[in-house]
């Protein structure tokens, strides 16, 4: 692969960087924004980051994955009925990412809080409602109390199915009452869910 050598400018308190970068270069690569961002993951259809569903449920090889971003910690717990095992990634001593799949096999499911991770599709948490699903969400959604006890819905995206998106908002009707669409179009993204189906 034919190395070169890409020169970035930047002023920071009164100094010139020049920077040496090779073979892959980006012009948004430039964009001050992306010199300071803290995390570089995207979720898409086939997982977040490096991980996905061949990625081995060991530490070494989610934190590989996941670019070392996070501190992982790991134990048991029971999902959907069956006893998996689980990598928590922490950061500024918060859960951003919670990994999740059988023992001595590979990662199945992800669940991302953190606001610095966007999906393919730019979204991200904080997203609102009407932003994703602009028309009526039309049975994509549906009640749920995994994350906690808050009104939420667990919507599939548009784009794929394998990725859902988690809304919370203001609610006053009945916990077993869909809220209608008009409700639904305030509230804002608070997790989203990567998913091997």
């Amino acid at each position: 692969m034919r190395c070169y050598q890409a020169m970035k400018l930047a002023v920071v308190a009164g100094a010139v960087l020049m920077l040496n970068g090779c073979s892959s270069f980006s012009w948004s690569s430039l964009s001050p924004v992306s010199w300071f961002s803290s995390s570089g993951l995207t979720l898409t259809a086939q997982g977040v980051g490096g991980v996905n569903n061949t990625t081995l449920m060991t530490e070494t090889a989610i934190n590989q994955g996941l670019e070392d971003n996070y501190t992982l910690r790991s134990g048991m717990q029971t999902e959907q009925g069956n006893i998996v095992k689980i990598f928590e990634g922490r950061k500024d001593g918060k859960t951003e990412i919670r990994l999740s799949g059988p023992e001595n096999g590979t990662v199945q499911r992800i669940v991302v809080s953190d606001p610095d991770i966007s999906t393919e599709w730019d979204t991200a948490a904080g997203t609102l409602f009407s932003d994703i699903y602009p028309q009526a969400a039309a049975g994509a959604c549906t009640l749920t109390t995994e994350f906690d006890d808050s009104a939420q819905v667990i919507c599939t995206a548009p784009q794929s199915k394998r990725v859902s998106y988690v809304f919370r908002g203001i609610w006053f009707g009945p916990e077993t009452l869909m809220p209608s669409d008009d409700i639904l179009k305030s509230w804002t993204v608070s997790h989203m869910v990567w998913a091997n189906k």
